[in-house]
């Protein structure tokens, strides 16, 4: 449904930030710890994907390679 409607990348996008807000300083201090988020193929049909988890990431504790 989410897909259907396109909300897809909005719940995604929320749902990366939420993780940055609460739990990023303890998955930051953990460097072994992986975090992983379920993406669609329309996912990888936008650039603004990519542009999303730089954004989000960036000011984060969480590293690009605990992603």
């Amino acid at each position: 449904m989410l897909e259907s409607s396109g909300l897809i990348f909005d719940v995604t996008r929320a749902l990366m930030q939420r993780v940055c807000r609460e739990a990023g300083a303890a998955i930051g201090n953990r460097p072994g710890f992986k975090i992983s988020f379920n993406l669609t193929a329309l996912h990888f049909s936008q650039d603004a994907t990519i542009s999303d988890v730089r954004e989000i990431f960036a000011g984060s504790p969480i590293a690009l390679t605990q992603l």
